[in-house]
């Protein structure tokens, strides 16, 4: 280079980062101890004072949100429940209540969705609310939020049942669409669920800029109206579009579950063709690909059992007791709610969370104490569960939940709060297994490139993830950033498809890190 300069010559120009990338460095954790999670239990629980008891035990509560709201590089919490909205952040030793949330009324609080909804590189969230109007929350970058629910127009119609909320690019136009799930109103005094009153109608919104516009038809008439919990906003056909998953209550007998294909903005009944519209009371889902090959897998709890939909070819097929995720009925597990995915011991292989909880219903009974489930997968073929043995039985009456590496150290923790009790947070120990934690950067009007795809591509296996903006658990989000477990691999090969469909495929990429990977 020296010799260049004195002759006169330009330096050489550096090679372009491959895919049009740059990688950018957040931190490298190091674990000061891992025989602590050797020897003891891989969690160590935090539990937030009392919050205000729900009026009710019943289908509404229980959301929680996780992202780094300020900046920090840290995640914060952010709890959807009945009466109360809790923000919470983690000082390194213990979680508190911070300041930053404006006083709104949160009577039957259901959801929170964490989106950056007016693509200014913050997040935002909307909070949904049972029979109540939504309320969108504004971020200012600091992690402040001021209230601007009529300015995006999503607080929904009046005395909508509002449910769990997701958000991606239905139509292709670049920006983030909008579903919100109906639920409804339950006559208690009739327990024929085939003469309830309809449910309300699952709310589809365009992205218009300055705001959100109803455009509900999109969705035919035969899917409205079906006790709606959650609309997975996920594409399933690997084609480039989100498609529409709708994990419906009462779905025996009342209306089951449903698919809907995503036809450039618009969506289309399956009519069970795929076999993924589920006639079962359906209560939350979690998402993964589980199988290698590429397509997305479906975990449901519902009342009584699980569902796990694992892909074969254009098929989707109920796994769970081959698999072995099933519930323990000798612990009472009857009604379950929110799943999540996530690799919890960074051995490459997805485990699994479902929340259980007690539901007080005239309509059918269960039982007061129905602790949680985790379910360890070790194999291509199976889970096991080890609630018991890693020191995780919890009782309380839980819905939601978030799956996220919340301290940044390369361990997976999850969260909950509890309709009749206090938040929990369970926070991984740190070990020796390596990691990586991706986010993804772009400019334009989805800067958090929810939609995206990233594979790790090892020498067995391609570990896949996806952004996501709700849509899974139980009212719940985690935040977009993208945990794989390695093992012992000190270097990985990524690829990864943008929301636009563009690819960019990155080699011997350094684990043991969290990075940004910005798209230039």
């Amino acid at each position: 280079m020296y010799a260049l300069l004195l002759l006169g010559c330009p330096p050489p120009t550096p090679p372009p980062p491959p895919g049009g990338v740059e990688i950018i460095e957040i931190s490298v954790p190091s674990c000061a101890d891992p025989a602590a999670r050797e020897q003891g239990s891989p969690f160590e629980m935090f539990e937030l004072a009392d919050a205000t008891p729900a009026t009710e035990t019943y289908v509404w509560g229980g959301g929680i949100a996780a992202e780094d709201f300020d900046g920090d590089g840290q995640h914060e919490l952010i709890t959807a429940r009945d009466g109360v909205i809790e923000y919470l952040d983690w000082t390194g030793s213990e979680w508190v209540p911070r300041d930053g949330i404006p006083d709104i009324e949160m009577d039957k609080g259901f959801g929170a969705t964490a989106v950056d909804l007016d693509a200014d590189g913050d997040f935002d969230v909307l909070i949904t609310r049972w029979g109540q109007p939504n309320h969108v929350l504004d971020n200012d970058g600091s992690g402040t939020f001021s209230v601007a629910t009529d300015r995006f127009g999503l607080a929904g119609p009046a005395g909508h049942h509002s449910a769990a909320s997701s958000f991606a690019d239905i139509d292709g136009d670049g920006d983030l669409d909008a579903l919100v799930a109906g639920h409804g109103f339950i006559d208690e005094e009739n327990p024929d669920p085939t003469l309830f009153s309809p449910a309300d109608d699952t709310l589809l919104y365009e992205n218009q800029g300055g705001g959100f516009v109803d455009i509900r038809d999109r969705i035919p008439p035969e899917a409205h109206g079906r006790y709606t919990f959650i609309g997975g906003l996920v594409d399933l056909d690997v084609d480039g579009d989100p498609d529409l998953l709708m994990i419906n209550d009462f779905g025996r007998r009342y209306r089951s579950g449903q698919l809907l294909w995503n036809d450039e903005g618009s969506f289309r009944p399956d009519r069970n063709a795929a076999g993924l519209d589920l006639p079962i009371a359906g209560m939350g889902l979690g998402v993964a690909e589980v199988n290698g090959d590429g397509v997305p897998d479906v975990l449901v709890p519902y009342w009584a059992g699980y569902a796990m939909m694992i892909s074969s070819g254009p098929l989707w097929a109920d796994f769970s007791t081959a698999s072995g995720l099933v519930p323990n009925t000798a612990q009472n597990q009857t009604v379950g709610w929110g799943a999540m995915f996530g690799d919890l011991d960074n051995d490459g292989w997805d485990d699994a969370i479902v929340m259980h909880g007690w539901i007080d219903t005239a309509i059918s009974d269960s039982d007061p104490v129905q602790p949680d489930a985790l379910y360890l997968r070790s194999s291509p073929t199976g889970w096991a569960n080890i609630t018991e043995p890693w020191g995780q039985i919890d009782t309380g009456d839980n819905r939601g939940l978030v799956v996220a590496d919340l301290d940044g150290d390369g361990w997976l923790d999850y969260a909950r709060p509890d309709l009749n009790g206090p938040t929990r947070v369970y926070m991984g120990r740190c070990g020796s297994s390596r990691f990586l934690d991706v986010q993804l950067v772009q400019s334009g009007l989805n800067p958090a490139a929810v939609g995206a795809v990233v594979e790790a591509v090892t020498e067995d296996r391609r570990i896949w993830r996806r952004v996501a903006a709700g849509g899974e658990g139980l009212g719940s989000s985690r935040p977009a950033e993208l945990h794989f477990g390695l093992g012992d691999l000190e270097f990985v090969d990524l690829q990864i498809r943008w929301p636009d469909g563009s690819e960019t495929e990155l080699r011997d990429v350094q684990t043991g890190r969290r990075i940004q990977i910005r798209r230039r």
